[in-house]
């Protein structure tokens, strides 16, 4: 049940921050390599417009900006934003607010994204990413990997991912791109002699 799409899926609770949002992508790379399908992205602890002066408006700014990134790496997976309350969420009654800010237009229990944006798997010796790629052209697209990670650029907007273990060191062999669909396959391990990672590959 756990891994049927139809029935079950996993949400990503995300603080706007640096390091949480590495681990959320780390986290969302493992959940798709093991099958699991995750179907929203939730933004937590969101500040308010209001903030957006005095004394926590650089706050405000940096969350933005960190904001931006959890669209970028994550699309097109519905974001959820709930805002930072004025008092720690503890009991029922501000659990059920915080339900009501986050599912306002939503039903909670639902799917609410069918497919996967991101899916890593084996084809004979080598492996293979698919990323889902919405409304992005071809001639857009640039690849570039340094150690554990993959940048995918199209135009003016970037998408990272963290690679897992069994693709580390694996220098990329090729790519094609048909139906919103990229698809970037691993080649052999580098040697030690040879120069590993930061090579772009496009096809």
């Amino acid at each position: 049940m756990i891994v049927d799409p139809v029935v079950t899926s996993v949400r990503l609770v995300i603080n706007p921050e640096k390091m949480v949002i590495a681990e959320a992508r780390r986290s969302f790379t493992y959940l798709n390599l093991f099958g699991f399908n995750t179907d929203a992205i939730v933004i937590n602890r969101v500040l308010p417009a209001e903030a957006g002066t005095g004394y926590w408006s650089t706050w405000r700014d940096i969350h933005a900006k960190y904001e931006e990134e959890i669209n970028s790496c994550f699309s097109p997976l519905p974001i959820i934003r709930i805002p930072m309350m004025e008092s720690e969420v503890v009991g029922l009654s501000m659990l059920e607010r915080i339900g009501d800010a986050a599912f306002t237009d939503l039903d909670s229990a639902a799917v609410l994204y069918h497919g996967r944006i991101q899916e890593i798997y084996k084809d004979g010796n080598a492996y293979c990413l698919d990323l889902e790629l919405p409304f992005v052209e071809k001639d857009q697209l640039q690849l570039s990997q340094k150690g554990d990670e993959l940048t995918v650029q199209a135009g003016p907007y970037k998408r990272k991912v963290l690679l897992p273990r069994n693709l580390l060191g694996l220098p990329i062999a090729g790519a094609r791109f048909t139906g919103q669909k990229l698809s970037i396959r691993f080649g052999e391990r580098a040697s030690t002699n040879e120069k590993k990672g930061g090579k772009e590959n496009e096809s």
